[in-house]
């Protein structure tokens, strides 16, 4: 309570569970605030899963919670495999086929897991494991929360999430601008038939 972050915003998803197209309008632009969509779980349902946890990590988990929910528009939360699970809506596959990352507490022991954590960007090398492609990063204190490579891998995780939903879909660039376009020839770029190309 009091974590939860406001304008969660699910916008740009569009179309069969089997496809997805990413709007040609950044998450937090002005007309993308009037698409807002909340798919988290209910304050009871947060406090069952954290039931057992210590005051400490009850904390750290509602604080890096609220993090996710800030960073990755239009995530679908849920628990899956006894973890705060956070994926693309209506998935192929689900939450597995659009992950984005899972919060998830081991023997006292917090972690932000990514599934597909191999491919992602981590200049400051915050990611651990050594499996195929799974990867975590450990949280211990409030202060690691800060380190603004969190909020960076939950973008990128979240931007190849909807990719894999839709490789058509426009890829959003860490500076908010997108790759410039190759421009295609018009008719009047074409020659006719018949039409000497030079003088």
């Amino acid at each position: 309570p009091g974590l939860t972050p406001g304008g969660l915003i699910r916008a740009g998803l569009c179309g069969s569970p089997s496809r997805f197209i990413l709007s040609r309008f950044r998450p937090d632009s002005p007309r993308a605030a009037g698409a807002q969509m909340r798919m988290t779980l209910t304050d009871s349902q947060l406090a069952d899963h954290l039931d057992t946890c210590s005051a400490e990590s009850r904390e750290l988990v509602e604080t890096l919670r609220a993090i996710v929910l800030d960073t990755a528009p239009g995530v679908t939360e849920s628990i899956k495999f006894n973890s705060l699970c956070y994926s693309i809506p209506d998935a192929p596959f689900g939450a597995i086929g659009g992950n984005v990352c899972a919060i998830g507490i081991r023997n006292g022991n917090l972690s932000l897991a990514f599934l597909q954590g191999a491919g992602l960007p981590d200049p400051t090398g915050l990611l651990t494991g050594s499996a195929k492609a799974k990867r975590e990063v450990p949280i211990h204190t409030m202060a690691a929360l800060r380190d603004s490579g969190i909020r960076g891998l939950i973008r990128a995780s979240w931007e190849a999430a909807l990719h894999r939903c839709d490789p058509r879909a426009d890829p959003i660039s860490p500076s908010g601008g997108r790759p410039p376009s190759r421009a295609r020839p018009g008719p009047s770029a074409r020659p006719r038939r018949g039409q000497e190309s030079g003088p």
